[in-house]
């Protein structure tokens, strides 16, 4: 049965396959190939031993954290606390163009600060505040092809 790996555990991941999860352990095989399963993975496993028997090929992959496939990256960042960090969502930023993931920032809390060159600064990003709808309606638009 076909499935993706939800989440992983020491050794046992999370299969979904056809609207079930399943508790799989891979197959030994892979050990040998020095592969892992990891979250995001598109696998074949057999629902009655929970063996992972198949990985099937990544179109990307992160490795901190270690997920494959992603369609996007979202990253949500407060420009308040914790502390804004620019060099935190570079990093992030450069993980997901090496990877080809499209990456959309979305920063909290912006009504606390003016931030007029927040869109020279970040052309992809969307801003969001609790006390400003119309903020999170533009966001959500955003996330919507996804």
């Amino acid at each position: 049965m076909r499935g993706r790996v939800l989440t992983s555990s020491y050794g046992t991941y999370a299969v979904e396959g056809e609207g079930n999860v399943y508790a799989c352990k891979p197959r030994g095989i892979f050990r040998l190939k020095g592969e892992k399963p990891i979250v995001g993975d598109e696998v074949e496993f057999d629902p009655l031993q929970l063996t992972i028997d198949v990985l099937y090929e990544r179109k990307n992959m992160l490795l901190r954290p270690a997920i494959a496939n992603l369609d996007q990256l979202i990253i949500i960042h407060s420009v308040v606390e914790p502390t804004y960090s620019s060099r935190l969502i570079d990093k992030f930023l450069a993980y997901a163009n090496l990877s080809g993931i499209p990456a959309t920032v979305i920063l909290s809390k912006v009504d606390t600060l003016n931030l007029k060159n927040k869109k020279r600064a970040l052309p992809n990003s969307a801003s969001t505040s609790s006390s400003s709808r119309r903020r999170v309606a533009k966001a959500s638009r955003r996330l919507k092809p996804y």
